[in-house]
């Protein structure tokens, strides 16, 4: 063997791959992970929960941290393993008022800890501050948040090489610190350009993550909706979902006292909330169609429907029908109705110009 022979050799000896038999092919037996939540999330994982500035993602964070510290052993009616949390979060006084506000909610005694340190904007090198403190804890934490990546940890979320670098070094190096079981969540802002649908910056902080949770205000509906998205197993055939409904309770500060909002959750089924939007929205749309037919209808003299945000204005001699205030944002959809359901005759000025059309007819 030569020199170059032998100092490949040394380097294969201790290499990751030397473990494996180069010469004994996989057997094809395979277990499932054992499960932090029953089926969602695996043991030594990391997540993401990811949402508009102010749409409720700590919301979802608290409660699963306060029902994990109670020592419940499920979670929105799914198995969860509960045990030590520790969090790094910004806003560190707001977030430890909201979790006292959700832990003093449940009216059971704590079971396990929970450590709530501030966000240091951390260099991926600096990893090793975070390995020798957890390396100090009596018990190491099952579950361990960052909030918000952006503050805990300091690189450009936006470049995919650096990104991979950290997903990288915390699956390395922190996630065997939790132990046996583990897990580590990454609380993430979405992209403007998005709309809030996509978590903020390079893809690589999705694509090598294992489960992601999206979290959104719904002004709509007048609710948080934190729907389950990223799933690399895919054992569940449909992903959960749920909605939070806000509610204050007291929390006592060595300082006073005062009231907390949180959010009570319960599972949302998205298919069945659209059939249900979908339906009021037809009851709605019938209702205004009979105001649009009466007004027409009882419109004394010519029935002229001008076509409203168009110049020029109504040739000399016609008067508009009025449609009252509150279908101001609906005429559109009402010249529209009234074109497919009477007989019209199209109204030009003196240059040949459409303004608007003429209702010759009544309903039947």
């Amino acid at each position: 063997m030569n020199d170059d022979e032998e100092f490949f050799w040394r380097r294969f000896q201790n290499s990751k791959i030397a473990k494996y038999d180069p010469n004994k092919p996989w057997d094809f037996k395979i277990r499932q992970p054992e499960w932090m939540l029953d089926k969602l999330i695996p043991a030594r994982s990391i997540g993401m929960v990811y949402g508009p500035s102010n749409s409720g993602k700590s919301h979802i964070i608290c409660d699963l941290i306060a029902n994990l510290i109670h020592g419940h052993t499920e979670w929105q009616g799914i198995k969860v393993i509960p045990g030590d949390v520790l969090m790094f979060s910004e806003s560190l006084g707001h977030i430890q008022a909201r979790i006292k506000a959700y832990v003093t909610s449940i009216p059971t005694e704590l079971k396990f800890g929970f450590y709530s340190l501030p966000n240091l904007s951390l260099d991926i090198r600096d990893l090793d501050l975070i390995e020798a403190w957890i390396g100090t804890m009596e018990h190491p934490p099952r579950y361990l948040i960052f909030d918000t990546l952006a503050t805990a940890f300091s690189f450009d979320e936006n470049d995919n090489r650096e990104a991979s670098k950290l997903i990288a070094a915390l699956e390395e190096r922190i996630l065997p610190l939790l132990g046996e079981y583990g897990t580590i969540i990454i609380v993430h802002h979405t992209s403007k350009v998005s709309e809030g649908k996509s978590a903020r910056g390079a893809s690589a902080l999705v694509g090598n993550i294992d489960y992601s949770i999206r979290v959104e205000y719904d002004k709509k509906l007048g609710l948080t909706i934190a729907t389950w998205e990223k799933d690399r197993w895919r054992l569940v055939e449909q992903p959960p979902a749920w909605a939070g409904t806000m509610r204050r309770v007291p929390v006592e500060f060595e300082n006073g006292s005062a009231e907390m909002s949180i959010l009570d959750w319960a599972p949302f089924n998205h298919d069945a909330q659209e059939m249900a939007t979908k339906l009021a929205d037809e009851m709605q749309n019938e209702l205004i169609r009979q105001e649009v037919d009466a007004i027409v209808d009882g419109w004394q003299g010519e029935k002229y429907v001008h076509e409203t945000g168009k110049r020029p204005g109504p040739p000399a001699g016609r008067v508009p029908i009025h449609f009252p205030k509150h279908l101001d944002g609906r005429r559109a959809e009402i010249r529209e109705y009234l074109r497919s359901s009477r007989e019209i005759e199209e109204v030009h000025n003196k240059n040949g110009i459409v303004t608007g059309f003429v209702v010759l007819n009544s309903k039947a």
